[in-house]
């Protein structure tokens, strides 16, 4: 579903590690980012930066998926994906994702 001609989530490649990762993302936001383990999603990181919304991260067929969650999907979470998450994991082929649905 896209929302206000914007996606729910971005799919993208990054050479950094997935602790790397987590280091990056605890050091550059000001919301703790947890790690979780899901049947579905396999081991994922989230943070809450709003009490009904979320951003998770998770990889899915050879690329990492950065995913707004429900109040978190607005235009101004969305650029904080895209002008602040994304340049922090170094993401490169960054791509439209539908989310997790």
């Amino acid at each position: 579903m896209v929302k206000d001609d914007f996606p729910p989530a971005y799919a993208f490649r990054t050479a950094l590690s997935w602790s790397a990762m987590r280091e990056r993302l605890n050091a550059g936001t000001p919301w703790p980012w947890r790690e979780g383990d899901s049947a579905w999603l396999g081991d994922y990181l989230s943070a809450h930066p709003v009490a009904s919304g979320a951003f998770r991260l998770y990889e899915e067929r050879g690329y990492y998926v950065i995913e707004m969650r429900k109040n978190a999907l607005s235009r101004a979470w969305h650029d904080v994906v895209t002008e602040r998450l994304l340049p922090l994991l170094e993401a490169t082929d960054i791509k439209p994702n539908s989310g997790f649905e």
